[in-house]
């Protein structure tokens, strides 16, 4: 779809723009504009453009006030700037003034009575909002800015950024590292188009991070190089480089303890003394996919030359991420391209919706509009999909101060009070359609909403994945009704479940393992959770024993062979046993049995979520593996309870 969407734009157009290069910013301020134009660098959100306002000031040595917006003292900051700028011909950039939409109303009108000299220069950095007053935007020349796509037009556009003053500074070496850096803010920044698989969620790397790690290596080198011209690689601080890499600069902004581990390999892999040597793979070779050998030289121009010379389409293993890595993003972008367009479509469609609302009390079906006509029909077909009701727990036979029959006793609740709303909105939805009842307040919101086909909000009462649609959401709702019946009519706690339909499935983690403790009079705090997946049928009696089975876990990016976990292309693989185990922390070799040994084997870490938007982290899980953990990390391999 995303192919079919490039050649329709390029058709409409007459061109490839895609393929024209950025912007000569230089140009643009001295050649294209007066002094009576300011200059709008919009950019996306999490994109900071007002490097280029700053690097053309170091490159042109011009005097330029930078004041960042959004306080009061900003704006007071901001009027004086501008005054004496006017006096003097100099340059103001204000920073976001997208927080201070108020005060740009302000500014326009000012701008207007303004008769500055030759050589001022207004520059306004913004997110792209809907709050920023349109005339301003008239008045100006307006530029919007975004992350270059792919690899190669990110490190080109991180290269020629680095300005003559900062390499002037320092030994010969910093060169490769500003590359070594450049390749990793590119590498980081291009993952974020994979996301959950490039990370678990969006973070806003940008150029100030890029900057700030720029400064970093400036202030290390020349302490390390101490007015010498080149340096050993050996005797490069690497070690307080990867550290601030990890921990402040980048890292700083992570906050899932995975993410952090897939962050740290790329900056120890990267990071070293062995990125100076002749051949050096910033790619290892894979299978049949050949690497990337770094640029040879010591001048910032042949670092420019060689990442001119890549694709401009990045295979994925450059990323470290699995071969279908691409058709996943582009089912991804294709789905939103499309909700999108759906949205639009419903917007036109709301402004009809309370007129023909009024108009359809006491109507026959026959004059009903057709969207209503379509609402009574999907009401109906969840009304036939949905269970009548769901049993109670029976708590004769049954210890009512067992974690487990505790945890289900509340499971079943939640879905009987639930199941009694959704049932109630529908059958009353179908009222209104047929003229039968009166609209209320809550009525035209849930027509909205269902008509939208959007969740209801009174009805979101446990975790689910964010991109789920409605029907989708109905059927999984379903689903859990269903596993809670068979648990109900069996009253058998430890029966095979699926986590993944559990309203709270944290809560059965937890349930399990107090169920254990008091079983075995074990503290909680001895009990560590074991997994096991594929298991051969000789432990299996072993394994199974006070064990809880699991069903639906799906393995992301790699596969089971001989009860170990392998990469492979990056499909899923679902496990045909899986069973959940609280043992003792730790055994003395001569009681451990076959399922310890298990445990004892060279293995990895794996994060488990509740689903493949991998927002929620559920627990994890060590698990036998021959593979690298930071490959692992670096490929997004995890398990999931539900898609």
């Amino acid at each position: 779809m995303l192919a079919a969407i490039a050649i329709y734009v390029s058709k409409v157009f007459n061109t490839d723009i895609l393929a024209e290069s950025s912007y000569n910013f230089d140009s643009v301020v001295t050649s294209e504009i007066n002094s009576s134009t300011p200059v709008c660098l919009c950019s996306v959100p999490g994109y900071d453009a007002s490097y280029r306002v700053e690097n053309l000031v170091a490159s042109t040595k011009a005097r330029c006030a930078s004041i960042a917006m959004g306080s009061q003292e900003g704006y007071r900051l901001a009027d004086q700037a501008i005054a004496a700028a006017i006096r003097t011909g100099s340059w103001v950039l204000l920073k976001n003034v997208h927080l201070a939409a108020s005060w740009l109303s302000q500014l326009e009108k000012r701008l207007q009575s303004l008769n500055p000299p030759k050589g001022f220069r207004l520059f306004l950095t913004m997110e792209t909002n809907s709050g920023i007053p349109v005339n301003i935007l008239r008045q100006s020349m307006v530029i919007m800015n975004e992350p270059p796509p792919g690899i190669r037009a990110n490190l080109v556009d991180c290269l020629k950024s680095i300005s003559p003053s900062r390499l002037a500074a320092g030994p010969n070496e910093k060169v490769r590292l500003y590359f070594l850096l450049a390749w990793f803010h590119a590498v980081v920044q291009e993952r974020l188009r994979y996301c959950p698989l490039g990370w678990s969620k969006i973070y806003e790397f940008n150029d100030s991070d890029l900057e700030a790690a720029m400064s970093m290596i400036d202030s290390w080198m020349v302490a390390t190089a101490k007015g010498k011209a080149n340096i050993d690689p050996a005797q490069l601080p690497w070690a307080a480089l990867r550290v601030l890499l990890k921990q402040a600069v980048y890292g700083g902004r992570v906050d899932s303890d995975w993410d952090q581990k897939l962050l740290d390999s790329f900056v120890d892999t990267l990071f070293n003394p062995s990125a100076f040597e002749v051949g050096y793979h910033l790619v290892n070779p894979i299978a049949d996919k050949e690497g990337l050998i770094i640029a040879e030289g010591a001048r910032l121009e042949h670092f420019i030359s060689w990442a001119q010379a890549l694709p401009e389409r990045e295979p994925p293993h450059w990323l470290s991420l699995p071969p279908n890595a691409e058709a996943l993003i582009s089912t991804t972008q294709g789905s939103e391209i499309l909700s999108r367009l759906l949205k639009m479509r419903r917007t036109d469609e709301d402004e009809s919706v309370g007129e023909a609302l009024n108009q359809a009390k006491a109507s026959s079906s026959s004059s009903q509009p057709a969207w209503m006509r379509q609402l009574e029909t999907t009401a109906k077909e969840f009304l036939k999909n949905l269970n009548e009701n769901l049993p109670s727990l029976d708590a004769r036979g049954n210890d009512v101060n067992d974690p487990l029959f505790r945890f289900f006793e509340r499971e079943v609740s939640l879905g009987q009070k639930l199941l009694g709303v959704i049932r109630k909105d529908l059958n009353e939805l179908i009222g209104v359609c047929n003229g039968e009842i009166k609209q209320t307040n809550h009525l035209r919101s849930l027509i909205g909403e269902i008509t939208k086909a959007l969740i209801p909000g009174h009805w979101k009462r446990y975790k689910v994945n964010p991109t789920m649609s409605l029907t989708q959401w109905i059927s999984n709702f379903v689903n859990r009704i269903q596993q809670l019946t068979r648990i109900v009519q069996s009253n058998n706690f430890t029966e095979s479940i699926c986590l993944g339909l559990l309203f709270f499935p944290d809560g059965f983690l937890t349930a399990t393992r107090q169920f254990v403790s008091h079983q075995t009079k074990i503290s909680l705090e001895e009990l560590k959770l074991q997994l096991y997946l594929d298991y051969e049928d000789s432990l299996s009696v072993e394994i199974e024993s006070n064990g809880f089975r699991l069903e639906g876990l799906i393995i992301q990016g790699g596969c089971l062979k001989e009860s170990r976990i392998e990469l492979n292309e990056g499909s899923d693989y679902t496990p045909s046993r899986t069973i959940l185990k609280w043992t003792k922390g730790s055994k003395s070799q001569e009681t451990q049995d076959g399922a310890d040994k298990i445990c004892q084997q060279r293995s990895v870490d794996l994060p488990i979520y509740l689903d493949s938007s991998r927002t929620h982290l559920l627990f994890s899980a060590s698990l036998p593996s021959h593979e690298d953990p930071g490959l692992l990390s670096r490929r997004g391999m995890c398990i999931v309870a539900a898609p």
